[in-house]
């Protein structure tokens, strides 16, 4: 994976059923958001972020694919079926 790819930490404020962050990729940044439901099936029952910190290089690699599959998405939404 490219060193030049990475995440934020996430954003204080859950958005609906999602925790938000960013991803920088080189001299781009593009939001990005995770689903509450793939955090806490990770988290086995910890927080939103406590789950995102302790899965986050898991949530950069899916994250990577995704937008080396999809460079022109300006959001990145991550699903329970992304980590499966």
């Amino acid at each position: 994976m490219d060193s030049r790819f990475q995440i934020s930490d996430p954003l204080e404020d859950v958005f609906g059923d999602s925790l938000n962050f960013y991803v920088t990729d080189g001299d781009q940044t593009v939001s990005a958001r995770v689903s509450l439901i793939a955090l806490a099936a990770m988290g086995r029952g910890l927080p939103p972020h406590e789950a995102f910190a302790r899965n986050k290089e898991r949530i950069r690699k899916v994250a990577y694919e995704m937008r080396r599959a999809n460079p022109k998405v300006g959001l990145l939404t991550l699903h329970a079926s992304h980590f499966l």
